[in-house]
């Protein structure tokens, strides 16, 4: 006697059927947000139940740690944005400052903040309030004078004038009439000369600045 309990075989068809059906609930679960999807269906093959879990809270997540980014980000730009004002408000302060040392002495008082922000900054200000710097550093004293003109000193390149007459230090007796001082200044003044056009703005400016201290 046949057991009337056993399911009957699906055909081929009715699997086809169950897979277009599966595969289609999964693209609309998809469309909402879903996360994992289970179809089940009847014994004739038509879709019986679809079981869903939706992605909510890791979604609610998401927008959260997104939202505390940019969070985070605006802070940072706010502060950037503040560091940068008040930068801008001390360089104008200091300006100001070296203006009136040049221009209205008998109004000028000294500041030591605005003094270290300008030989802080000294090889960055515009030429205008260089030339205002270097006035200024005329009357610079004791530790702080120093203290410039050795970082000066330090900038610029060691390749002194002495080098150039290393050639001629080994002339010997029977060489010296053919010792030409002339041609030798020449050729240091030369050199010198196309040292200068090669060097950096700030090199130029370290130059200058150990020539108004020493």
């Amino acid at each position: 006697e046949p057991k009337t309990d056993e399911k009957p075989k699906q055909t081929q068809g009715q699997k086809l059927l169950e897979a277009m059906t599966a595969k289609k609930a999964a693209k609309e679960a998809l469309l909402k947000g879903v996360k994992s999807i289970h179809v089940s269906f009847d014994d004739e093959g038509n879709e019986q139940k679809v079981e869903t879990v939706t992605e909510g809270g890791k979604k609610r997540k998401n927008e959260e740690q997104v939202s505390e980014k940019k969070a985070k980000k605006a802070k940072k730009l706010k502060v950037k944005k503040a560091e940068e004002t008040k930068t801008d408000s001390k360089q104008k302060e200091a300006f100001e400052y070296l203006r009136l040392f040049v221009n209205d002495r008998k109004n000028w008082k000294f500041k030591k903040v605005l003094q270290t922000w300008i030989l802080q900054n000294i090889y960055k200000m515009p030429k205008s309030e260089f030339d205002n710097a270097l006035e200024y550093l005329k009357d610079l004293q004791g530790a702080s004078r120093e203290k410039t003109k050795k970082e000066a000193q330090d900038r610029i390149p060691k390749n002194s004038i002495g080098n150039n007459l290393t050639g001629y230090t080994n002339v010997s007796n029977d060489d010296f009439d053919d010792f030409d001082a002339e041609k030798l200044l020449a050729q240091v003044s030369v050199t010198q000369s196309n040292t200068k056009q090669d060097e950096s703005e700030e090199v130029r400016r370290a130059r200058l600045i150990v020539d108004t201290l020493l």
